[in-house]
């Protein structure tokens, strides 16, 4: 199974058993929260979504040689949504080149996903069940993004992301409302379209 850019996806398989600046935090979350995500999930599997089913934000690095997906973040599934609370910024290891950070939310099940480890030393028996295809959580850590063109219109620290195709270069992030990133639940994460952002 791929990890979750198109250029990614070439790098390293694992076996299947994976406007809107406004949004820093949440006021219904506790004093320490610094930003919530959350979305609905869309069931495009032929199985219900598992009782043990939770989510992780996989943080794409392809500033480092070889490239890897960082594990930082992970929340809760509720009925047909999904929510993550983030109250720290992410480490040094989920930025590309410490200036911008790409998190793509990801539905697993069981405790084999955790924050601090690589998607790619994930357990053999690790299963990935859907993804935010067209979304990604995004960090901005610093006023002049140079890793890529399209960071200027986001804030400072964490925002949210949807898509932009740009034909004949790489897709780009564009803000977006951090309380709407659609996760596709799948029977093969290949069948997501994840943003070819690098």
């Amino acid at each position: 199974m791929p990890i979750p850019t198109r250029r990614a996806r070439r790098l390293t398989p694992l076996p299947l058993a994976l406007g809107f600046l406004a949004a820093c935090g949440d006021s219904s979350g506790s004093s320490d929260t610094v930003f919530v995500v959350r979305g609905p999930l869309t069931n495009q599997s032929s199985q219900a979504v598992p009782a043990n089913a939770r989510v992780v934000v996989a943080w794409v690095v392809t500033s480092a040689s070889p490239d890897y997906t960082y594990i930082y973040g992970e929340g809760t599934v509720q009925g047909g949504t999904y929510r993550v609370t983030f109250t720290a910024p992410p480490p040094a290891e989920a930025l590309n080149d410490g200036q911008i950070g790409v998190g793509i939310v990801l539905l697993t099940s069981g405790s084999g996903l955790h924050s601090g480890m690589r998607l790619e030393d994930a357990p053999a028996n690790t299963v990935l069940l859907g993804g935010t295809g067209n979304y990604a959580v995004i960090y901005k850590a610093v006023d002049v993004v140079t890793r890529v063109d399209w960071a200027g219109p986001f804030p400072l620290g964490f925002g949210a992301g949807v898509g932009v195709k740009r034909p004949g270069d790489f897709d780009a992030f564009a803000p977006t409302d951090p309380t709407g990133l659609e996760l596709f639940v799948v029977d093969d994460i290949d069948n997501i379209d994840f943003v070819n952002w690098t």
